[in-house]
């Protein structure tokens, strides 16, 4: 008798899945958006190290074909992709990193 390998946890709680990083520059096909709140540790203005204090931010759930899901935190990325209507997917996309003035890097769809 064979035992089945238990699931895990993430698939319960509806976990985020990966980085949205994992994927940077590849074309990927995204069937799903989804937008949610989720308390994340503040960061430090001035250092970025981690926080203890917790605090409510947007995160954007994507899944792509196969079910593979990628997230992201990012406020100018998460804007445009609301812009997005569920009847308009699947739709294939490649996300990258743009440099621009300042040392900033923002995220970009093609």
């Amino acid at each position: 008798m064979t035992e089945n390998a238990p699931r895990r946890l993430a698939e319960l709680t509806g976990g985020m899945g990966q980085k949205l990083e994992e994927i940077k520059g590849k074309p990927v096909t995204v069937i799903a958006l989804n937008f949610e709140v989720r308390p994340v540790h503040k960061l430090d203005p001035k250092s970025g190290a981690q926080l203890e204090e917790l605090e409510d931010k947007e995160v954007c759930i994507i899944t792509c074909e196969g079910d593979a899901r990628y997230y992201t935190f990012s406020t100018p990325l998460i804007t445009k992709l609301t812009e997005v209507n569920a009847e308009d997917l699947p739709a294939i996309a490649v996300f990258d990193i743009k440099d621009i003035s300042g040392g900033r890097r923002v995220w970009t769809i093609s």
